[in-house]
């Protein structure tokens, strides 16, 4: 028995933290750079990924600086650090410049953003962003553009209008754009909605496919190049880190892949009406000096927008699907790139590396944890309980509810265990006293469960990027500080993973555990022994899908965020990792 739930526990780190890891969402890799000088202004960069577009922002930054007079190594000193696409890290990035009290912080994209405005929101630190597509939806400005705080930067708005134009005149048959955005990132959200608001005016229609982490972008790409005639990318930062996958999987469905800036293009999108992220970097950074000047505070300044599209145009991406460009059109364009471009160096290549491993180590404990749950319902009762599926995002929703209201972290496991266990019950009620078949009861509660997560939640999607949560909080920034700071998401989901499984085995040993084996086994035993069985199995799948909510409790405060679709092929992840850590062992 131990054997087995240790196989099926390993099985789920390995084969389910390899689903999952496939992208290069992670919680580690920072890198710091310094300019030491003995006086003059120190400035905090937080950048959100490493690609093009932010890099410009960055790099345009401080080259707008260096107009006004602050120059790095003169005048100025830079402690830059990128979040490589996580949303904890760019947290404690925010935490350590204000920490170190710097004169200004620069948040690049909208995640830094966020997280700098809260963690500066009692000190007395301005904060300026810049690459944030919508700071009204964000949080970050009013309706009318002046500043909730000490705060202001540079907008990054998509022109969609112009973009559907341009579509339609490079693909005049074309009837469906294919849009990839992750659900959580609200400048995504808001620029899906005026895609769809606009496209009907060009004759298109918008497929979108919304995703989670970077890990679900090669299956869902790979579902999206089907249905459409092009894809248009976004300034989405999970998708855009993983853009050479879209790419790979519309240059073999040969579509066309539309971006939205003009390193999108260099990098292999056919064309963009897109904005110069560099310019934009240096607008910001003389805003940035006015107010590190004292002739402006960032209270006071309200936050302005890039400058008007240009169209950049990849004819070497366009021949590699067999594309042909009208001549007339593009002969317009601000500049037009006869090769596809790579930017990938040795230090991104190091850095990908190591997210990517911590990145398949917790997300598989994660799922190991869920896995625990199934292999009683699969293994033990023989119960094909498709609840997991909606007791998952329960799990989700309860902790991004409870953590954003305050509740410490740790109480919110205890309370989706809870919660998960009366869900579990409620199937076995329906199963067993209202005699319905197991496989319908799972989706009976299923179904449920979708209506009372929305009910819970609120709305489809809540991040919980600045909150106090298991991974990020003052206990864990003391004991995990240093060398062991990128490594704490990993330990705690670790000691978690292993504390289950060992309640487990005890739990399997006492006099319940040994019915409820007894009932997958042999019911007439169980009944000869004069134990109600249904009772039984009532306990078994409480116990399962406590496991499961506990396990998307967990998973909520490790990725910041709740989403409504966050359990969509759970019971078929769990069957996976149930069925060959048994097989591993088969004899």
């Amino acid at each position: 028995m131990k054997k087995k739930v240790l196989a099926m526990v390993l099985t789920a780190v390995c084969a389910m933290g390899l689903m999952a890891g496939c992208g290069n969402s992670g919680n580690a890799a920072t890198g710091t750079q310094n300019a030491a000088t003995e006086s003059g202004y120190k400035v905090g960069i937080s950048q959100f990924a490493e690609h093009g577009s932010l890099d410009n922002c960055r790099e345009g930054f401080l080259e707008g600086l260096k107009e006004e007079g602050i120059e790095e190594g003169k005048n100025l000193t830079v402690d830059y650090q990128n979040a490589q696409t996580d949303t904890g890290t760019a947290s404690t990035i925010a935490d350590s410049f204000v920490s170190a009290k710097d004169d200004l912080i620069c948040a690049i994209a909208t995640p830094c953003a966020a997280s700098a405005y809260n963690s500066t929101m009692n000190t007395d630190i301005p904060v300026v962003y810049t690459a944030v597509s919508d700071p009204v939806s964000a949080g970050l400005a009013n309706e009318d553009g002046s500043s909730i705080g000490n705060i202001t930067g540079s907008s990054d708005i998509l022109p969609v209008e112009e973009q559907l134009k341009m579509i339609r005149a490079m693909l005049p048959d074309a009837k469906k754009i294919g849009i990839l955005y992750t659900t959580s990132e609200a400048n995504s959200c808001s620029t899906i909605e005026e895609y769809k608001k606009l496209a009907g005016n060009y004759n298109f229609e918008i497929v979108d496919t919304g995703i989670n982490t970077s890990a679900d972008i090669e299956i869902a790409a790979t579902d999206l190049v089907g249905k459409v005639d092009c894809l248009c990318n976004l300034t989405d930062n999970t998708v855009v880190n993983a853009l050479q996958t879209v790419l790979d999987k519309a240059n073999s469905a040969k579509i066309p892949v539309f971006g939205s800036e003009i390193e999108q293009v260099k990098s292999g999108c056919v064309a963009s009406m897109g904005i110069d992220y560099y310019q934009l970097g240096i607008e910001t950074g003389k805003m940035a000096a006015k107010i590190l000047k004292g002739e402006e505070k960032a209270s006071d300044t309200p936050y302005i927008t890039a400058s008007k599209a240009e169209l950049y145009v990849n004819t070497a991406a366009a021949d590699k699907i067999g594309m042909k460009l009208d001549e007339s059109y593009i002969k317009d364009a601000a500049q037009t790139f006869d090769e596809i471009y790579s930017r990938v160096s040795y230090k991104v290549i190091k850095g990908y590396d190591m997210t990517l491993v911590l990145s398949v180590l917790e997300q598989g404990m994660i799922y190991a944890i869920m896995a625990l749950g199934i292999y009683i319902t699969y293994t033990i009762l023989d119960f094909p309980d498709l609840t997991v599926d909606g007791s998952f995002p329960l799990g989700a929703a309860l902790s991004a509810v409870l953590i954003s209201k305050g509740m410490n972290p740790v109480l919110t496991l205890v309370i989706a265990f809870a919660a998960g266990a009366v869900a579990g019950t409620l199937t076995g009620l329906i199963h067993v006293k209202l005699k319905v078949r197991d496989l319908l009861s799972g989706i009976i509660m299923m179904t449920a469960l979708y209506t009372v997560n929305l009910r819970i939640a609120g709305r489809a999607n809540l991040p919980i990027y600045n909150m106090t949560t298991l991974f990020d909080n003052a206990l864990v920034k003391k004991v995990f500080s240093g060398a062991l700071a990128p490594f704490a998401n990993t330990i705690i989901i670790l000691i978690i993973t292993l504390i289950m499984k060992f309640l487990l085995d005890w739990y399997m040993n006492t006099k319940s555990g040994y019915l409820l084996r007894a009932v997958g086994d042999n019911e007439m035993i169980v009944t000869s022994m004069g134990v109600d069985k249904g009772v039984i199995k009532i306990i078994g799948l409480a116990i399962a899908n406590g496991l499961v909510t506990l396990s998307g409790c967990i998973f909520a405060q490790q990725q910041r965020y709740f989403d409504i679709s966050m359990g969509t092929g759970t019971m078929v992840i769990g069957l996976a990792s149930v069925i060959i850590g048994i097989s591993l062992l088969k004899r």
